[in-house]
């Protein structure tokens, strides 16, 4: 065509009205391809090309056509309410990108994308990762829609991402979904402290040396990193193994974690074991199978858990994969290993590393006569005992603030070779250190040598004397030897530390760390100090004119009422306050401050803190809640602080929410006497007070004048302490908190032990199979040892009516004390 002035104008033209069709039907940036251009793409039909792999709420009409396609020839479209969605696997640590076109007649109705985290029972977590954005885009007369982005973080605990279309009338067209995920790199090479393979367990050494393969080949490879630089890849059939040799292995807890992934379904496992001396397998061995495949999306590794207690005998810790054919990709193997039993029950041992002689010595230790050394001969667990040779005692004076009414514990393990009136005692002594009050004695009755040869453990209890300063605590004899290991000594807190529940001022509340981490401070000096503690052995103490303060994160408080009770006092009075105040999430102030002057003098009777209350309601817009503490000079001493929250008037009127471990589980109950419009209870747990899971629901009862009664059981409860609350939910959708309640578990309570008190006979329950059990009397003298019978019971009609401790013993050689009642 020849080029003219005229048919320029005519080119022209013809390019306007193509530019104006490609608008109208939205195609002028839109993707050609059924993939939409989004590499890596977790869902299926993404564009929509029907309405296969979408799954959709009840009575939604969902369809697709051909009217506002992006990508492809289709695009999907909801008439009316409802809601369409996908969920797929993803990683926690995973960055989240999700991106979709959408479009509406009318913006009136919410449109509304979302995108949530799942845990693997596909239970929402709570987590500010949790996104949402309104689609509030208008087509208009344009037949072309809009693009719309998320991206978050998938949290701890996340096994599955939602993604979420919903509308609450008219349509939402949609097109071009897009979701990918890129896994984080985990911190496996770093976070493992006391790693038994060091740097053998990532291979960033380069090569596998150290392993064993019975395989075609087990190398270092670059492409299967987790973290670092190298991971390693194995070819089967047969294994890969490394073997670790272990002294004082038997009853201690064997821990690994190791990333891995195969390309096909070889039956593919890791595997902890346990071998002898001569290197035979002994005990049950410990597999998982490895569903990871590397090739999904996102590609990469997965991690797998591990935990076995070591048998007895056991001399080798065994760690490995396993196939029948094809590939383990692996890296990032981290394995751990407890403390012995008995040294791993001590919590806020007084006597620190001084009860297991783990420095080689008896520094710290005194002795009346003869010899008091440490020996590798008597340990019960770690790696030293001691022994005591003489006619004499050997002690160690521990000093404690605020003891009178105190209960003070002893465990000690003990033996002997000849009889000699062994004993180990606990005595008060005052602040010139002469005895007060009686001691507490147990005998020691254990032969060294007699079968099992070793020590017992041996328990006493004493309540501290008025005037009582120190605890003395240490062993006897008229002659002979005292063995001695892993000496336990513990002391109740008073009242003002434990009656706290739900306090949001988690990060040492009473300073017990020697150290004010937390708090920041204007002027003056803000310090750890033992010499005011109301509690424990510190308190934190403001020296000269100035301010010190601490401020605790709670989003959603708005309209809940706080309460802060503080332990304070002051050297000499210097205007010194204790406030509570509330901050939006500038940290700006929104109201004036609760306060209240100190007026007790540390030194004035009675001796030591006074207990401050103050009370305040979070205005709207509240995200943060500051304590602070201010003097014009000398002292402010401060201790045990608490500080709970209460929420706004409730839909319901609750009279008693309280949780209790029952075995491996914690069962919760709760009543309440008037319900309006409620319609159901969320049951909730955090370890920290910040981030809380839903745990499920309890329907409510709606309108009731009447006491209504309910109940909940956490079936997989964590172990240490956990708060629960209760999210109470009206008709209309408004909810309020319950007040929090704490229930701490441990490995105890996976053992139970009915009927308690008994009269005959008892059953024990135990997860593992149990070897032994043993009644000791409150002389600490073994008086009952046998095996249960097949059901588990246990017979005590022989035993007088008293007290016992009774201690459990499981075939894979760990240790469980409880307490049990015989009457008759």
């Amino acid at each position: 065509m020849k080029i003219t002035p005229k048919n320029v104008k005519k080119m022209q033209l013809c390019l306007v009205v193509l530019a104006m069709c490609m608008s109208y039907y939205g195609m002028a940036l839109a993707p050609t391809t059924y993939d939409c251009d989004c590499a890596g793409n977790l869902l299926q039909n993404a564009s929509f090309e029907s309405t296969a792999s979408w799954q959709k709420g009840e009575s939604t009409s969902f369809s697709v056509d051909n009217a506002y396609n992006v990508c492809g020839n289709k695009n999907g479209l909801i008439s009316g309410s409802g809601f369409v969605y996908q969920k797929v696997q993803v990683s926690a640590g995973s960055k989240v990108n999700f991106s979709i076109y959408g479009g509406t007649h009318d913006t009136r109705y919410d449109h509304i994308i979302f995108l949530t985290f799942l845990d693997s029972g596909g239970t929402k977590i709570e987590s500010s990762q949790n996104k949402e954005v309104h689609m509030d885009y208008d087509v208009g007369s344009q037949r072309a829609l809009r693009k719309y982005a998320i991206e978050a973080t998938a949290p701890a605990g996340t096994k599955y991402v939602k993604v979420l279309m919903y509308s609450s009338g008219n349509y939402f067209k949609m097109d071009a979904a897009c979701l990918t995920a890129t896994a984080a790199e985990p911190a496996e090479c770093t976070s493992c402290a006391g790693n038994l393979l060091g740097n053998d367990g990532s291979f960033e050494s380069g090569n596998t040396s150290g392993w064993y393969t019975d395989g075609k080949s087990f190398s270092a490879s670059k492409t299967y990193a987790v973290c670092g630089q190298y991971g390693a890849v194995f070819q089967g059939p047969g294994s890969f193994w490394k073997r670790i040799p272990m002294s004082d292995l038997a009853g201690r807890t064997v821990s690994l974690s190791i990333w891995g992934a195969k390309h096909q379904n070889s039956g593919q496992k890791f595997f902890l074991i346990f071998q002898d001396a001569d290197q035979k397998t002994i005990g049950t061995q410990k597999k998982v199978d490895i569903t990871r495949v590397f090739d999904v999306q996102p590609t990469g590794l997965d991690k797998y858990d591990l935990q076995a207690v070591a048998p007895a005998g056991a001399k080798f810790i065994v760690i490995g994969g396993e196939s029948t054919g094809d590939y383990i990709k692996v890296d990032a193997a981290c394995v751990t290993i407890s403390p012995s039993v008995v040294c791993n029950n001590c919590y806020n041992n007084l006597l620190g590393d001084g009860g297991g002689f783990e420095a080689g010595n008896t520094n710290g230790w005194t002795v009346t006569s003869g010899s008091f050394s440490a020996s590798t001969t008597y340990a019960v667990c770690g790696n030293y005992g001691a022994a005591y040779g003489g006619s004499g005692s050997f002690y160690k004076d521990i000093p404690v603030n605020s003891m009178e009414g105190r209960t003070v514990s002893l465990k000690a393990w003990g033996a002997y070779h000849n009889s000699k009136g062994q004993k180990f005692f606990v005595t008060f002594l005052n602040a010139s250190k002469s005895a007060i009050g009686q001691p507490v004695t147990v005998a020691i009755d254990k032969v060294y040598d007699d079968s099992p040869k070793g020590l017992n453990e041996y328990n006493l209890s004493a309540v501290a004397p008025s005037g009582a300063e120190y605890i003395r605590v240490g062993g006897t004899t008229t002659g002979d030897y005292i063995k001695v290991d892993a000496l336990c000594l513990t002391i109740t807190e008073p009242l003002e530390c434990t009656s706290c529940t739900g306090n949001l001022v988690t990060d040492n509340p009473g300073f017990e760390g020697n150290n004010t981490t937390g708090w920041t401070s204007t002027g003056g000096t803000f310090a750890a100090n033992s010499s005011y503690a109301a509690c424990g052995s510190y308190s934190g103490v403001l020296s000269g004119a100035g301010t010190f303060t601490k401020l605790v994160h709670v989003p959603g408080a708005s309209g809940n009422g706080f309460e802060l009770k503080v332990w304070a006092a002051y050297d000499i009075a210097r205007n010194q306050k204790i406030s509570l105040g509330f901050l939006n999430s500038s940290k700006g102030s929104l109201s004036e401050e609760v306060r209240v002057s100190v007026d007790k003098a540390y030194a004035a009777a009675p001796v030591g803190l006074k207990l401050y209350t103050l009370r305040g309601n979070a205005p709207a817009g509240t995200e943060y809640i500051s304590i602070k503490g201010s003097s014009d000079g000398d002292l402010l001493i401060i201790d045990a602080i608490c500080l709970t929250q209460s929420g706004p008037p409730l839909p319901v009127t609750l009279v008693r929410f309280d949780a209790m471990p029952e075995n491996s589980e914690v069962q919760l109950n709760w009543a309440t006497t008037s319900e309006s419009q409620s319609n159901f209870f969320e049951i909730q747990r955090s370890v920290d007070g910040k981030d809380w899971m839903a745990l499920g629901e309890r329907s409510a009862q709606g309108t009731s004048t009447a006491m209504v009664n309910y109940d909940f059981t956490d079936p997989k409860p964590i172990s240490g302490k956990s708060l629960y609350r209760l999210k109470m939910v009206d008709m209309d959708g408004t909810f309020a908190y319950s007040r929090l309640v704490s229930v701490s578990l441990n490995r105890e309570m996976q053992y139970a032990v009915y009927p308690n008190p008994t009269s005959d006979h008892v059953t024990v329950e135990a997860q593992e199979r149990i070897s032994k059990v043993e009644l000791i009397n409150t002389g600490g003298r073994i008086v009952y040892s046998a095996r249960p019978t097949v059901s588990n019971q246990v017979d005590l009609r022989s035993l007088p009516q008293d007290t016992y401790l009774m201690r459990i013993t499981t075939s894979a050689g760990e240790v469980v004390i409880k307490r049990i009642r015989v009457v008759h």
